[in-house]
């Protein structure tokens, strides 16, 4: 496994993780938490895919513009 693949196994843990209550936070409802952070995940979620469906060409990199190419190390 790779540094790359350790990165995502580290997040997929931490949204896992997200989905628990903590105990210090005072609230009337493990449902109500659970439900707020899906609404969270959700919201900025959609807001990423609605830019990403609105982009607009020029903002694209030119052609002539360099590249970092990581394999050329």
């Amino acid at each position: 496994m790779d540094f790359a693949g350790v990165g995502i196994a580290g997040v997929v843990f931490s949204f896992v993780v997200s989905f628990f209550p903590p105990d210090q936070l005072p609230m009337g409802s493990p449902g109500m938490y659970i439900g707020l952070v899906t609404l969270g995940i959700v919201v900025f979620g959609g807001i990423l895919l609605i830019i990403h469906h609105l982009r607009r060409s020029s903002w694209a990199a030119p052609a002539d513009s360099p590249v970092l190419n990581a394999a050329a190390k």
